[in-house]
This record gives C-alpha cells, structure tokens and sequence, in this order.
C-alpha cells in the first residue's frame, strides 16, 4: 500500500501480486483476490491508521486551531449590535420567536455567541 501522490494525504495505491479476476463497470470495479491477500490488506490498512492516529494528536491540534481562531470569531460577534434598538432585553417572548423582535435578533445571536465563547475560553481563564 502506496499514497497515490506524495502531494494528496488522501487515497493509497494497493498492489496485488495475484489478481483471479478483474470486472469494471463505470459504477464499480470487482477484483478477484485470495482470502490470504485479504488479510494482508487488512492488517495493511489498520497499521496505516494506527500509524496515522498516533501522528495527529487530534485534542491540541483542535485546542491550537481554536485559540488561533477566537479572537476571529470574538471580533465577527463584537460587529452584531449588542442590544435591540426598540428593547432592552432580546429573550424571546412566547417559543415561535427567537428574539424579543425582528430587530432584536442580532442582538440576540450576539448574546448567545458570546455566550459559546466564554464556554470554550473558560479553561484558559480559570
């Protein structure tokens, strides 16, 4: 098992030394192979995501990706205006509407983003 080009993480080149039968179709492609050479590719394909999972450590990555990006997102949700021009709260009244008016739904998006953010910075400050 090959990357099919050192330039795409994605996809892998599996070579067969004994193919039985080869059957395409525009929708499908059927190989013919031994339940030995099925073995080997299985214990090929979970070495490589084995090797794979231990190479990305997925919670920092995430971590990292999210500190980089929160003072993006804090700067995006600081433009929505912070109160209803016609209210001064912007809960909704009654459950078909999302804030105390059409107007207020910024205002609104805004408190519960901010709301979202200071969850995910809550670990930081602490």
């Amino acid at each position: 098992m090959v990357p099919n080009r050192p330039d795409v993480a994605e996809g892998v080149t599996i070579h067969f030394p004994e193919v039985d039968y080869v059957d395409t179709q525009p929708w499908s492609a059927d190989v013919g192979v031994s339940t030995d050479a099925l073995r080997e590719l299985r214990d090929a394909i979970d070495t490589h995501l084995a090797a794979e999972a231990t190479t990305v450590d997925k919670p920092a990555a995430t971590e990292s990706a999210l500190r980089e990006w929160l003072p993006v997102l804090r700067r995006a949700v600081e433009t929505l205006p912070a109160k209803c021009r016609y209210h001064d709260e912007t809960h909704p009244h009654g459950t078909w509407r999302e804030a105390c008016c059409d107007t207020g739904i910024p205002a609104r998006r805004r408190a519960l983003a901010e709301e979202a953010l200071n969850a995910l910075t809550k670990d930081e400050t602490a």
